[in-house]
């Protein structure tokens, strides 16, 4: 039996995926724009805001293409929603406890999760049938990301270790033991040679996924870092922390460049597809943007009260990010 889901999980990732429809992504860019422009009257507006979860939401994804939003929560479940009308897509069952990371494969054939119950689960995306479950952590999986060639999964979890996961097989190919303290967030580099973990040892940490060693240890916070994030343009890295500010720093000398005060507590980060911007979100009642080459602050989006715990920033529309919050039981995209 094995084989066969191994076999299946190969074929998926040959098959075209639910984000790859036939019509010109440009002309889906147009159709997103005018709804923006309708909805849109002052910086900050919310374009869709998508309520169906029975807990709060803690982690969400958008699809390669932006037609689809992946969201999870602490009622276990992974709800799939388009992003153009906020309707719900699929729905995905399956874990005992709440979702803290969702993310799509590079084409959307498969979605992966993590969760609180120690697991990771690997989705069809298409139908929500689900084809593995990875076992190994023994505390909670706070996030997951996939390879660019969709081949490997990166994992970190409360544990204190990270993993790299082969996707076909379900087996760990290389344990990362060399924090101290929880994990909290983990993302390959753009080119699949590094992966970036955070903890609450007050370190961010590039290490080797062949070797399992570190790199390169940044360690410039003065409190636990909660979220990282690689920049996708050029050779740079942002980490968000306890301490109320994203530090970004060169992940080959652990220079750093910018540090920009965000005013509490940062849970996640994440730049623009382009790369001059990252966002910065967590307690308080913004989201704040920056522009990375000089730290200054380009935008603020009123999320409210509480901590946001999750952001995504679209691939394919320009200014347009989606977030979950802890306390609430929505997701909201933005456009700023």
């Amino acid at each position: 039996m094995k084989w066969v889901i191994q076999f299946l999980i190969f074929a998926l990732l040959l098959a075209p995926g639910i984000a790859e429809a036939s019509d010109d992504m440009s002309v889906w860019e147009k159709i997103i724009l005018e709804l923006l422009t309708e909805k849109k009257e002052e910086q900050g507006a919310v374009v869709t805001e998508f309520s169906g979860h029975e807990g709060q939401v803690r982690t969400v994804s958008f699809s390669p293409n932006d037609r689809f939003i992946a969201s999870g929560a602490t009622d276990g479940r992974i709800l799939i929603w388009s992003s153009l009308s906020g309707a719900v897509a699929d729905e995905f069952r399956g874990h005992d406890e709440a979702v803290n990371s969702v993310k799509f494969s590079s084409r959307a054939r498969l979605l992966i999760s993590g969760s609180s119950d120690n697991t990771i689960r690997i989705w069809e995306a298409g139908s929500g049938n689900e084809l593995m479950v990875l076992k190994g952590h023994n505390r909670s999986v706070e996030a997951v990301d996939f390879s660019s060639d969709d081949s490997l999964i990166a994992s970190a979890s409360l544990d204190g270790t990270a993993r790299i996961w082969e996707v076909q097989t379900g087996e760990t190919k290389t344990r990362f033991t060399e924090h101290e303290d929880f994990l909290w967030d983990i993302e390959f580099s753009p080119e699949d040679n590094w992966v970036l973990t955070a903890s609450s040892d007050k370190t961010a940490r590039i290490w080797d996924p062949e070797s399992g060693k570190t790199i390169t240890e940044y360690s410039e916070h003065e409190d636990g870092v909660l979220g990282v994030a690689f920049a996708p343009t050029e050779r740079k890295v942002a980490t968000g922390s306890y301490d109320g500010t994203a530090h970004i720093w060169d992940p080959v000398f652990g220079q750093t460049l910018q540090i920009v005060n965000h005013g509490d507590v940062i849970k996640a980060v994440t730049f623009s597809a382009d790369g001059e911007a990252l966002i910065t979100a967590g307690r308080g009642s913004y989201l704040k943007i920056w522009e990375v080459e000089t730290g200054e602050l380009k935008a603020r989006l009123p999320e409210g009260s509480g901590i946001t715990y999750a952001v995504d920033y679209s691939r394919e529309i320009k200014d347009l990010v989606v977030t979950g919050m802890l306390g609430q039981e929505v997701a909201r995209v933005w456009e700023w």
